[in-house]
């Protein structure tokens, strides 16, 4: 079965951004989780991974 080049290159293009997507998207949710809690005033725990607030 032969391919022709669209092909090819439409589907190593797909790989490659499923691939990018896989490795860029937990990243991405971690910053957006310790920016919103910055937003909001809390102070972001890195061990833990979660956001605390200080009780006034």
């Amino acid at each position: 079965m032969k391919f022709d080049r669209k092909f090819i290159y439409t589907s190593l293009a797909v790989i490659i951004l499923l691939i990018f997507t896989i490795w860029v998207y937990p990243e991405l949710t971690g910053l957006l989780q310790v920016n919103a809690c910055l937003d909001e005033a809390g102070t972001w725990n890195q061990q833990q991974g979660l956001c605390e607030y200080e009780e006034n």
